[in-house]
């Protein structure tokens, strides 16, 4: 009789195996630039999303993730690193001086594995003002002044502003660079 509930007994616990079964866990955003609600973000700023595991290929997209201005979608660039599960985004313009801007990540983004993001994530950032961030700045690189030159001061010049701004060995007098 003992054997009997011995067998019974195995029996039992073989039947409540739980099912095999694979937990999905969402997408997540692990990292952004610019982040949100940065301030005084260059005008020819990458946009990079770094997500929790590598994404499947076909959900970047540019309807999947975009740069807004406003509600006016931007053009740019898409790419994708999947060793670093990164997708950077380039304007094809400079961005728009003192602007607001929104990154959009659609809740269809999906990852490798099936994971999803589910949600609509945002991220905002503010493009600096012509003038600068810092008081009495104008210019961080040539780009910002065109057609006219950024000096090494911060401020756009037709010629030079100061000695550094010349060729080496010339001086900077009334504007102009003289050897």
């Amino acid at each position: 009789m003992r054997r009997a509930c011995l067998i019974v007994g195995l029996a039992l616990v073989a039947a409540c195996e739980a099912p095999g079964t694979e937990l999905l866990v969402p997408l997540r955003v692990i990292n952004w630039y610019p982040s949100g609600n940065a301030a005084c973000v260059p005008r020819d700023t990458g946009i990079f999303v770094t997500f929790s595991e590598p994404l499947a290929a076909g959900s970047v997209t540019a309807e999947t993730i975009a740069l807004l201005e406003g509600t006016t979608p931007v053009p740019g660039r898409l790419a994708y690193a999947p060793d670093t599960a990164t997708v950077s985004l380039w304007p094809d313009a400079g961005l728009t001086w003192a602007t607001g801007y929104v990154v959009r990540l659609a809740p269809e983004l999906a990852a490798e594995g099936g994971a999803l993001l589910g949600v609509a994530v945002e991220s905002r950032f503010t493009v600096q003002p012509q003038l600068g961030c810092l008081e009495g700045l104008e210019c961080l690189s040539d780009r910002d002044c065109e057609p006219r030159r950024c000096s090494v001061t911060g401020v756009c010049v037709d010629g030079c502003a100061v000695a550094e701004d010349c060729p080496p060995g010339q001086l900077c007098a009334g504007g102009t660079c003289t050897p």
